[in-house]
């Protein structure tokens, strides 16, 4: 079993918004609304571990580290989530554990349920940002035009930033966009 301390108020509330919107996007879509429901709760079970402890969790599960994630360990807390949520508490769904895992920074395979979880985390009703209520409105509209905007949305804030978008969301980026023209 890993260590892991509460989460804090505002982290918890989160997770329970993120939660309850992947539940209806689900819905909306066609997914398990249960496993978006299970999914969004333990999504950021591991989003306020420390860094020392993320990297020593990611090397005891063989994840090979890319450049970025060095760099800013936070990255890997969707695939810590994953673990924890496995191993603390026995979620042994595949479909639930990917979509975990690929929260954070998705991936060029994602599947319903992973990019709900993806779009929900963004989006929930706590997020406050210029944008937002489009991003909602569209994604229960179209749901890949919802992520390539929600993508589009987090390469601009990296870019203010002087931050590289990370190697797995622009290959997400690219195959949406195929999938969309």
């Amino acid at each position: 079993m890993i260590e892991i301390e509460p989460l804090s108020a505002k982290r918890w509330a989160h997770c329970r918004s993120v939660a309850s919107y992947s539940y209806d996007l689900a819905r909306r879509w066609g997914a398990d609304p249960m496993k978006g429901y299970l999914a969004g709760i333990f999504h950021d079970i591991a989003r306020e571990m420390p860094e020392q402890q993320l990297l020593s969790i990611a090397a005891e599960h063989g994840y090979r580290l890319s450049p970025q994630e060095k760099q800013y360990p936070i990255l890997l807390h969707g695939f810590i989530s994953a673990v924890v949520a496995q191993e603390n508490y026995g979620i042994a769904d595949k479909d639930i554990l990917s979509a975990m895992e690929k929260h954070t920074l998705g991936s060029e395979s994602m599947s319903l349920l992973d990019k709900i979880i993806y779009l929900a985390d963004e989006i929930e009703p706590l997020r406050c940002y210029d944008g937002v209520e489009t991003l909602r409105r569209l994604a229960f509209e179209d749901l890949n035009k919802a992520l390539l905007r929600g993508i589009e949305g987090s390469f601009d804030y990296l870019r203010t930033r002087g931050i590289e978008p990370h190697q797995k969301t622009i290959k997400m980026y690219e195959k949406l966009l195929k999938e969309i023209c």
